[in-house]
């Protein structure tokens, strides 16, 4: 990273070490607190390190934005842009989210990234076969009704078939605002979290092109021109950027056996405006023109070598995965209050029930959804102990 960043931009080179030990010292001063631990649980939050953290706020740097701390460590625009990045790892805009979100660096850089050979639906397919080995059972393609709910307790759930599976705790995964709206019918909660701001949503081009770009890596972003205008495209006029932002995740590089020879699998994402409401998404082929001229703009015409395509829009992150407005990590981390207003482990008002997934608490994205599921999980066997 060092050498990367010297052929870059050498005046920044200990800008990049200076960062790095700042977003350590968030990440020493909060993860404890804020990622590994459920605030359903009060007692565990009255900890030395709880109240060490509260005596030194300061250095979790919440009361600037994530554009405006990097900008302080960083001279060249390349670098802030990138590093600015990382607030879109949870849906929120580095113009707003607050500068603690500079946590996520020191975790990809200096605790590292790791991939799961196979894909990363290799995660889900472990975790099936080692529950079912304690028995487990696993009741597929079956949609849940309503979740049963009877003196603040709640006694199993309702499926659409009509069936019920009664039980002492149910843990949902579904979207929070989802689940205790029209799983629950708790309007108290739905009306509270809908008067959040969502995370943003995005638009998934999958490809199967028949071609290969040593060109590329596993991993390849390729920025829009004006990051500022992007962000105000997608979070204050909430329409498609003009100028988008696009990944390409390129899995064959890594794992070959996802690609037939002489061919690779692209995983295109572009973020999307969380859905307003009244308007039915996004124009589809208008973003994918602008993907596909942006790549040309940098030597790679891929538009006639596609023999594969599946669009995954906003409205199917709604319609597919009830998530909230198309959002896809719940509600976003726009305010310094997002962490505590992110939806808890444990439902205060109905006994017996717990959230976990992308939309509760710790957050989205794999690792913190994984850690999400294991809070639920203490809580739920400390409850029922």
């Amino acid at each position: 990273m060092l050498q990367g960043i010297s052929r870059l931009s050498p005046a920044d080179v200990e800008g990049y070490r200076r960062f790095t030990r700042y977003s350590k010292t968030i990440y020493d001063l909060t993860s404890d607190i804020f990622i590994f631990r459920s605030f359903s649980d009060f007692s565990s939050l009255l900890t030395w390190k709880s109240l060490r953290t509260l005596l030194q706020i300061w250095k979790i740097d919440p009361f600037r934005t994530v554009h405006r701390a990097v900008s302080t460590y960083f001279k060249d625009p390349r670098l802030v842009q990138v590093f600015d990045r990382y607030a879109t790892y949870n849906g929120s805009n580095p113009y707003q989210a607050p500068a603690t979100l500079n946590i996520i660096p020191h975790v990809e850089y200096c605790i590292g990234g790791y991939y799961s050979r196979g894909g990363i639906y290799r995660i889900n397919a472990s975790l099936q076969a080692v529950a079912e080995v304690v028995g487990v059972k696993f009741f597929l393609n079956t949609p849940v009704k309503r979740i049963l709910v009877s003196g603040g307790r709640t006694s199993g759930v309702e499926l659409e078939c009509g069936d019920v599976v009664s039980s002492d705790a149910v843990i949902s995964n579904a979207d929070a605002v989802y689940t205790l709206s029209a799983l629950v019918d708790d309007r108290r909660w739905a009306r509270q979290l809908s008067d959040v701001e969502p995370s943003s949503s995005g638009l998934v081009l999958l490809w199967g092109v028949k071609a290969q770009h040593p060109q590329l890596a596993h991993h390849n972003i390729f920025f829009s021109s004006n990051y500022g205008k992007e962000f105000d495209e997608l979070f204050v006029r909430r329409i498609p950027p003009s100028d988008p932002t696009v990944y390409v995740s390129v899995t064959s590089k890594t794992d070959p056996d996802h690609a037939p020879p002489g061919c690779e699998n692209w995983f295109v994402l572009v973020n999307m405006p969380y859905l307003n409401g009244a308007e039915n998404g996004v124009d589809e082929q208008a973003v994918r023109g602008r993907v596909l001229e942006k790549l040309r703009e940098v030597g790679i015409d891929v538009e006639g070598k596609i023999l594969f395509e599946h669009v995954i829009a906003p409205r199917d992150f709604q319609r597919r995965f009830n998530a909230h407005r198309g959002s896809i990590y719940g509600i976003s981390s726009n305010d310094r209050r997002a962490a505590f207003l992110r939806p808890q482990n444990r439902v205060r008002n109905v006994k017996g029930l717990y959230l976990c997934g992308g939309a509760a608490h710790p957050g989205g994205g794999m690792p913190l959804v994984i850690i999400s599921g294991k809070l639920a999980a203490e809580l739920c066997a400390r409850d029922l102990a």
